[in-house]
């Protein structure tokens, strides 16, 4: 049975690599703030194709989230710290990153904080609560 694939509640600055694109919150399913920090410069192609929206941050967001028919995923989950398959906590505990292309999201307080702890973190990133 598929699970749910929407972000609910997310505040975070969107990067490539170091460098900071924009900043967004989402809340109760609705984008209630974007600051544009690059002038659409490295914008991944959902917002700049389809402009910024819930939409076009929700679908970025489903394509760096493993699925929830994935082989081994039970394994996965436990090594994320899951007891269940979580969409928006699975974007929070990987930084929104997918290690196939340069994006990321630095969340205050949580997980990588620069381009190079992507690649370092130890998961899972926090055992309890989330933000």
């Amino acid at each position: 049975m598929s699970k749910e694939h929407f972000i609910k509640n997310l505040k975070g600055t969107m990067y490539h690599q170091n460098l900071a694109l924009f900043e967004f919150e989402i809340k109760d399913r609705q984008l209630i703030s974007c600051h544009d920090l690059s002038n659409q410069k490295w914008w991944p192609m959902e917002p700049k194709e389809f402009g910024m929206s819930y939409r076009s941050l929700n679908d970025f967001f489903r394509r760096r989230v493993v699925q929830d028919y994935a082989m081994w995923l039970s394994d996965y989950l436990e090594g994320m710290g899951l007891s269940c398959y979580n969409f928006e906590e699975l974007v929070k505990r990987n930084n929104g990153s997918n290690h196939l292309d340069e994006y990321w999201i630095r969340f205050d307080g949580i997980g990588a904080q620069c381009y190079d702890e992507i690649w370092t973190q130890k998961y899972p990133i926090y055992l309890t609560g989330t933000i």
